[in-house]
């Protein structure tokens, strides 16, 4: 019987021995035995994997081998615990690999033991604790920044029911963390805003993320701040969305300096539209005292003639001074229209009606208008059609030719073709060009050639400037070309319509 008993105790302690080296093999932590003198003498595949020497290269090796060398004495004092019959519970410290990348790792250290009793050495359950550590480092920082933000950072389950609020929100908001975890995140929202509050809230349960959206919340106290929201949609473990993550950025300050900005620029802008005009009336008057004075002049002379009645005037020589007068009546009203036309541009307050306009047609007409039959038109296409307003043209075309009869000489002719999406139309005549000095300020106000005045040939030096600001304002420009071989050519591209013949 006694030897029957001997047999059962047997068989249990070879299980309990075959179990507890399963559990050892197969176990994640790595487990270590060394000797009193601190050799290994055994190995378990975890032990491997985290150190990555194999069994053949630890067993007999002293265990130190794994201990940097900071940790040499600690590595001696717990030792000496062990072998003084104490355990040593999860205590953190660093181990070296093979490669001698460090690991933080929980140790805990048992004595091993003969059966009379007697240690002879210690044994060591390693775990490997650095990616933990990472993370609540991770943790902690990423705390500690949400703890010191200046953002509110606040988050929400999926029925938007608070479930965390930084300092930053409290500051920002007004409430406290007790007074706001557990509450619905809709006490922050104006009442005109819930709706669209919710639609945000909608998206990120699907999935989606909102980058600084720019809106509107209520303080504790009623006030209204304006705010950028960030917010994302936060996760569980399995990648399931449970609710949302939000950062709230004051943006009040912001809009406020947006809002003067604005107002600084709109009263800058209008001093400096007072400013033109007040140019343009300086210039207007220095104008006027010469380049008016003549047609005023002649009007009132040759009128005060026709009245006077002492002399007897022919019909023939009545109807002379008539004429006289309208032409320079007709010479007055043009500078007027002039600096009417310069005025509003300057004041960016021109009315451009563009339509479909046939462009020979226009040409023909002001060339009738001039009484110019000698001038050729040459065209690209049968039909030409720019999107203009038809008076403009009829004056850039007015200004391009009063230019060539005055200024230069021999043939002038009118050419008109498409460029890309614009019909370009240019004047041309054969005279002597442009001065080289003028050439650069030739489109602005008053600016005459110096020949030009010393020959006293009438003009306010409006027109060019005049013919350049009604082309921008149809979407075109104006500029100038040296004719080949000789002469000048004055160009305006205009938006081209879509019923040109290309």
């Amino acid at each position: 019987m006694a030897l029957h008993d001997q047999h059962i105790d047997l068989r249990r302690v070879t299980a309990a021995v075959a179990l507890l080296a399963a559990i050892v093999e197969g176990s994640d932590d790595a487990i270590i035995a060394q000797n009193a003198e601190g050799v290994i003498i055994s190995w378990n595949p975890a032990a491997e994997q985290m150190f990555r020497y194999s069994e053949a290269e630890a067993i007999g090796q002293p265990v130190a081998m794994l201990v940097p060398e900071d940790h040499r004495g600690e590595e001696r004092r717990v030792l000496d615990i062990i072998l003084a019959g104490t355990s040593v519970q999860h205590y953190e410290t660093e181990r070296v690999r093979s490669d001698g990348e460090r690991l933080e790792v929980s140790v805990t250290v048992s004595a091993l033991r003969e059966p009379d009793g007697t240690i002879v050495g210690a044994s060591k359950i390693v775990r490997d604790i650095t990616q933990a550590r990472v993370a609540q480092r991770a943790q902690g920082q990423l705390a500690a920044i949400i703890e010191s933000t200046d953002d509110a950072i606040i988050s929400k389950d999926a029925t938007g029911i608070v479930t965390s609020w930084n300092p930053a929100a409290q500051r920002l908001f007004g409430y406290s963390e007790a007074e706001m975890v557990g509450q619905p995140i809709s006490r922050l929202v104006p009442p005109s805003l819930v709706g669209h509050d919710r639609n945000i809230l909608a998206e990120i349960l699907a999935g989606k993320k909102v980058d600084h959206y720019e809106t509107q919340r209520l303080t504790r106290d009623g006030r209204v701040v304006d705010v950028s929201l960030t917010v994302s949609p936060l996760r569980d473990t399995d990648g399931t969305i449970i609710g949302a993550s939000k950062v709230v950025r004051d943006v009040s300050e912001r809009k406020l300096m947006e809002v003067r900005a604005r107002h600084a620029a709109e009263l800058t802008r209008a001093n400096e539209r007072l400013a033109a005009a007040d140019r343009v009336k300086d210039q207007f008057l220095a104008m006027a005292n010469h380049e008016l004075r003549t047609p005023l002049t002649s009007i009132a002379g040759f009128t005060k003639t026709l009245l006077d009645p002492v002399h007897d005037f022919s019909e023939e020589q009545k109807r002379e001074f008539l004429e006289i007068i309208d032409g320079q009546a007709t010479r007055l009203t043009r500078m007027v229209d002039d600096m009417l036309t310069i005025s509003r541009l300057e004041l960016d307050k021109i009315d451009a009606r563009a339509v479909d306009v046939d462009v020979v047609s226009v040409i023909e007409s002001v060339l009738v208008e001039r009484r110019l039959t000698d001038v050729e038109i040459e065209v690209s296409a049968p039909e030409l059609h720019a999107l203009v307003d038809p008076h403009h043209l009829q004056q850039i075309l007015l200004n391009y030719l009063d230019n060539a009869t005055k200024y230069g000489s021999g043939e002038i002719s009118v050419h008109a073709c498409t460029v890309g999406e614009g019909v370009v139309i240019d004047v041309r005549d054969q005279g002597g060009g442009i001065p080289d000095e003028l050439e650069g300020r030739l489109f602005e106000r008053f600016s005459r050639a110096e020949h030009v005045a010393q020959q006293q040939i009438p003009g306010t030096g409006l027109g060019l400037s005049i013919v350049r600001g009604l082309a921008r304002a149809q979407g075109g420009d104006a500029w100038y070309e040296p004719n080949v071989p000789t002469g000048a050519r004055f160009c305006v591209r205009l938006p081209r319509s879509r019923a040109s013949v290309v």
